[in-house]
């Protein structure tokens, strides 16, 4: 990647960061305009959903994922982000300059993702659906 930025005269653009602690994530993610999860589509990337993914709308971040089929739907269904094909590098730019060419757009998307976030995508919700279903499961014996 350093050579390809080399290449691309663009090494002083890109900022390899290496391993950062976990605490310095929230600065990282503030610091950004637009956030990615570029996941490959395989079996584990379309049946689990990362945690990212809900710091980002947290924190009212627009959002770019892959089409794996948990994030698609969590993006499309909150109106968070945008939604390109996994491994479509061309798509992913186009995303990324589409966010930066409509920042009214780009602003509603990450106050959709903090919004889904405060009203159904945290633990006292989770936590509220896991009891009942437990409730559910005990009243069937």
């Amino acid at each position: 990647m350093k050579d390809l930025c080399k290449q691309l005269n663009i090494e002083n653009d890109v900022i390899f960061t290496g391993w950062v602690d976990f605490s310095l994530v929230p600065s990282y993610i503030k610091a950004s305009d637009v956030c990615l999860v570029p996941h490959h589509s395989n079996g584990h990337t379309n049946t689990t959903i990362p945690y990212k993914l809900f710091q980002y709308m947290s924190m009212e971040k627009p959002i770019i994922v892959t089409d794996c089929p948990p994030l698609k739907r969590i993006v499309e269904e909150t109106g968070s982000g945008l939604v390109i094909p996994s491994g479509d590098y061309n798509k992913m730019a186009e995303a990324v300059v589409s966010l930066y060419e409509n920042p009214e757009s780009s602003k509603m998307m990450g106050e959709n993702g903090k919004k889904a976030v405060e009203e159904k995508y945290n633990w006292k919700s989770e936590a509220e659906k896991l009891c009942a279903l437990y409730k559910k499961i005990h009243y069937m014996k």
